[in-house]
């Protein structure tokens, strides 16, 4: 497999790119490429913006045009430094090479012809082949700068996968210390639910904060994500955001009650009694969305 996997790599763009894993990489005619194979079809993206332009929509009419010539381009985005563009490749092909050389080579002419140059994907400086990172919809160029202060991001590789959870380790994870980085890192959503409460925000939002600050917290102390560290995550976001929801709701019941001589350690462990009077419904839609909310922060999927 690897073999034609060089073999095809060294027709494509008359050989400028080398295959690095699940991806081919490397500059042509002065712009940065990187082409990923995937579900029958090729992602290909130039590192290519105009100096001094706002956008990159004058790229977007072009493939908009070349899209019509070629039946093959099944997709195309452009950003203000960066373009990006699929290829579709029919199971009977016998000359992929061929076929993505049709699409790329126009639009490398047209970026020439025009005066673009290849940068950064976030601010357009100088890159090299070396700058690659995967982000969320693939990989990009991103400069040095950039990758140090970018936000990690999760790991899409495919239709219908989980979001945070798909890089998961095959290394066993420190559970303990993983534990109360999670523990820790969730508190930090648990207390915006709270305050999120308090001013009238739909507190639901926090608990996206709460699963993220998990995850990351057992990654950072219990050295990777193992499927062990994904289901510890998992139950002390659930149980952080019952609690936060328990005390949002003791507190609000607490500024109503305590001139009748009602403590707030009262209130929140008989707090179901309280709830029977003012209407319970309220407390659990509150939380069905916060884990409506949160469920779909973390198992939300893209589509390539």
């Amino acid at each position: 497999m690897k073999m034609l996997q060089q073999e095809l790599c060294s027709k494509i763009l008359a050989g400028n790119l080398q295959l690095y894993g699940d991806h081919m990489a490397g500059e042509y005619k002065g712009f940065y490429i990187m082409i990923e194979p995937g579900n029958g079809q090729y992602i290909i993206t130039v590192a290519a913006h105009l100096p001094e332009a706002d956008n990159n929509d004058s790229v977007k009419d072009f493939l908009r045009d070349l899209q019509r010539e070629k039946e093959q381009i099944s997709g195309y985005q452009t950003e203000k430094y960066m373009v990006k563009f699929s290829v579709q490749i029919e199971k009977k092909e016998k000359d992929i090479a061929a076929v993505v050389n049709s699409a790329v080579e126009p639009l490398v002419t047209y970026l020439s012809v025009n005066h673009y140059i290849s940068g950064c994907r976030n601010c357009g400086k100088t890159v090299s082949l070396a700058n690659r990172h995967k982000v969320s919809d693939g990989y990009c160029f991103l400069c040095s700068e950039c990758a140090s202060a970018r936000v990690p991001e999760p790991d899409f590789q495919g239709n219908g996968q989980n979001a945070f959870f798909t890089e998961i380790s095959q290394e066993k994870s420190n559970a303990v210390p993983g534990f109360f980085g999670a523990l820790f890192g969730s508190l930090v959503g648990g207390a915006l639910w709270v305050l999120f409460f308090r001013l009238g925000i739909i507190a639901g939002l926090a608990g996206a904060v709460a699963a993220i600050c998990a995850a990351w917290g057992y990654k950072k102390l219990g050295r990777c994500m193992d499927r062990k560290g994904m289901v510890i995550t998992l139950l002390i976001t659930a149980f952080i955001i019952y609690l936060a929801n328990r005390i949002a709701w003791s507190w609000e019941i607490y500024d109503l009650m305590h001139e009748n001589g009602f403590g707030f350690m009262d209130i929140f462990v008989e707090l179901d009694d309280f709830l029977a009077f003012s209407g319970s419904w309220q407390y659990y839609r509150t939380l069905l969305v916060g884990y409506v909310l949160t469920v779909l922060c973390m198992f939300r999927t893209k589509r390539r």
